[in-house]
């Protein structure tokens, strides 16, 4: 076993979750705020809100890991010490990640989202959305018939009956989530009502907010870059979405409050005339630590300290190691993105514990941790290999053709291309897929 109590590597292993921080709390130790991260973006954010005398809807996208719903926490706490109220809720709690999504469930999801995150109860004399639901089909005559079974939703969610049998309640946001057939029924019956059912989710919202004395609210509906679908259907679920933020952008305004949407990241490459917010998409980039063919090696610098800081915050980096050099192999074979620098520590705590290993730890020890980790990077199809040697060979500025945008958006999702954002965007390929594709 190794030297080190196995107590302390799991507190060691604890504190290097993968999870996001919630920066509000004032017990919460580890936040550092990076130059380069979602905490420009949000604070720009925080800016439109209160330079806004109307409400404002807005957009921010990031690949998974980077730090968006950590930075959105902090949002949500500096607009509470503002005066506002801010909540937010997973949307892909209440839609399908690996289906095309239609403003129809999306409004809905909206509303069961928003009921939940305000704490919206039947006690308080607030209905749940499925009341409302029901209400809204049958002044539109509306009846749901699927597989056979006709539906309805009821007060909590829908009822479905079968040859006069009583009816078996379903539940709403579980039927939105998992039931194709239920969705698709929604869809087809819905389909000539959107704006109907926009300005009855308009104003079920607005109750909900009614009486609020806050200076505001702002509701952040996080999630949504999970919307990226399978291999066989990627492309219809980007289409979708740009469908959805591009046709319907009027209904994913809301006159009673401020709306925040994390997005996708192919929503950067939509042309900014065809996206009407209150800003463009703001990115959530992954900090450089390495230069940029024109950039010089001081801004990298400044980025590899506050990382360090990042992991001196979690674990005793001069317990672990014999000194920053050693730590800045991990943070150099990470990219900077927080997510793989902590799956790569994690690995060494692994390592600690497994080979019994005396710390400090020694250079090797750190390589085999890399190496097992870039294993994961090693699994490149072609047509993403010929896209990330193109990056490579450049200077980072990306421009993908219409038929790229889904296969960069992959890349980015994966990780195995990285966004930066030090004077402006540009890309590079991570540290550990060069690696694999033996890129110098």
């Amino acid at each position: 076993m190794s030297s080190v109590p196995v107590t302390e590597l799991r507190s060691w292993n604890a504190q290097l979750t993968l999870d996001p921080l919630d920066p509000g709390d004032p017990a919460e130790q580890r936040y550092v705020p990076l130059r380069e991260s979602g905490h420009a973006a949000v604070d720009e954010m925080m800016a439109t809100i209160e330079l806004a005398v109307d409400t404002t809807t807005q957009l921010l996208s990031g690949p998974s890991g980077a730090g968006k719903t950590t930075e959105l926490r902090r949002l949500r706490s500096d607009l509470d010490k503002h005066g506002y109220r801010a909540v937010l809720f997973d949307v892909t709690r209440y839609v399908n990640e690996s289906s095309p999504v239609d403003i129809t469930e999306f409004l809905i999801a909206l509303a069961l989202g928003a009921h939940d995150a305000l704490g919206g109860s039947e006690e308080a004399g607030q209905e749940g959305f499925g009341r409302r639901l029901r209400t809204l089909l049958s002044r539109l005559s509306i009846d749901l018939n699927i597989g056979g079974i006709s539906a309805k939703a009821s007060r909590d969610g829908v009822e479905l009956g079968a040859f006069g049998a009583a009816t078996v309640e379903v539940d709403l946001q579980r039927e939105l989530k998992s039931s194709e057939p239920f969705v698709a029924e929604l869809r087809r019956k819905l389909a000539y009502h959107v704006g109907t059912l926009y300005e009855e989710v308009a104003a079920f919202l607005r109750e909900l907010v009614s009486g609020d004395e806050s200076a505001g609210l702002v509701l952040i509906a996080d999630g949504l870059e999970k919307l990226r679908g399978t291999t066989e259907n990627d492309i219809s679920v980007q289409e979708s979405i740009e469908g959805l933020f591009v046709n319907h952008a009027s209904k994913l305004k809301f006159a009673s409050h401020h709306m925040i949407y994390t997005v996708p990241t192919y929503l950067q490459f939509t042309a900014p005339g065809a996206l009407p917010y209150d800003a463009r998409v703001l990115p959530v980039p992954v900090p450089h630590v390495r230069p940029r063919r024109d950039n010089g090696a001081e801004s990298v610098q400044k980025t590899v300290e506050e990382l360090r800081e990042v992991v001196r915050r979690r674990i005793p980096t001069d317990q672990i190691f014999a000194g920053a050099d050693d730590l800045d192999l991990l943070i150099q074979a990470s990219g900077g993105h927080l997510r793989d620098l902590f799956t790569l520590l994690r690995q060494l705590v692994n390592l600690i514990l497994r080979r019994s290993l005396p710390l400090p730890v020694a250079p090797e020890h750190i390589d085999e941790a890399i190496r097992y980790i870039a294993h994961d990077f090693s699994t490149i199809t072609l047509e993403q290999e010929r896209f990330l040697r193109s990056v490579a060979e450049g200077d980072g500025t990306v421009r993908p053709a219409a038929d790229e945008i889904q296969l960069m958006a992959r890349l980015l999702q994966s990780h195995m291309l990285l966004g930066h954002l030090n004077g402006q965007d540009w890309y590079e390929v991570h540290p550990l897929a060069r690696r694999s594709l033996g890129i110098e």
